[in-house]
C-alpha cells in the first residue's frame, strides 16, 4: 500500500501543476529514486497527462519522452528494489 503525501502548495504554472499532480499520485518517499525517476516508471497510459509527466532530463530527447532511456530508469528502480 502506498502512503500519499499531503497536497503541496497550490501550484502557479501548467508545468508547476502536472509536477504536483504526478509527484502526489506516484512518488513515494520509501521507494527506491528519484520522485521524477519513479514517475518515469508510471504505467498509468490511460491518465491524461501521462504524456507529459515528468521525466528526468536524460529520458527526453528532442522533448518527447525517450522510451530506451526509460526502459533503462525502470531496470534500475527495479535492481534498487523497495527501501
Amino acid at each position: 500500500m502506498t502512503t500519499r503525501t499531503a497536497p503541496t502548495a497550490r501550484p502557479t504554472t501548467r508545468a508547476a501543476a502536472i509536477n504536483t499532480h504526478c509527484r502526489d499520485c506516484i512518488a513515494d518517499p520509501g521507494s527506491p529514486g528519484h520522485w521524477r525517476e519513479q514517475v518515469a516508471d508510471c504505467t498509468a497510459g490511460g491518465c491524461a497527462l501521462f504524456a507529459f509527466r515528468p521525466v528526468p532530463r536524460h529520458c527526453i530527447i528532442d522533448g518527447l519522452h525517450d522510451d530506451a532511456a526509460i526502459a533503462i530508469v525502470r531496470e534500475r528502480l527495479a535492481r534498487r528494489g523497495p527501501a
